[in-house]
């Protein structure tokens, strides 16, 4: 496993995006925090975001969608009102909140 402290360097978003797919975990600046992410379909990388942020399985970690149209590959379906919201205001400052879809970890 990494060192996470001589493991660290800047990276460009290709590179940050190509690290997600293999299943790594990254760190990123917010408006507020510093987030730490992985692909929600990974199974390994989000293990590894409960190892790293020291959190109990029994506390759900939130998804962050760029889109509407992407919630199909980690959530339930969304009451159309629900979807709307999403609709008109996502890129936004709304949270909806969905049960994972099957075989999300």
């Amino acid at each position: 496993m990494p060192d996470p402290t001589t493991d660290c360097q800047m990276l460009n978003m290709d590179d940050a995006a190509a690290l997600l797919r293999s299943g790594r975990v990254v760190v990123f600046p917010t408006e507020t925090f510093f987030g730490v992410g992985c692909l929600a379909t990974h199974a390994g990388a989000v293990d590894e975001v409960y190892r790293v942020k020291r959190r109990a399985h029994r506390l759900a970690l939130p998804v962050i969608v760029g889109h509407v149209d992407q919630l199909a590959q980690v959530a339930a379906p969304m009451d159309p009102v629900a979807e709307g919201l999403a609709r008109w205001f996502w890129p936004g400052p709304l949270s909806i909140l969905l049960p994972a879809a099957p075989g999300v970890p």
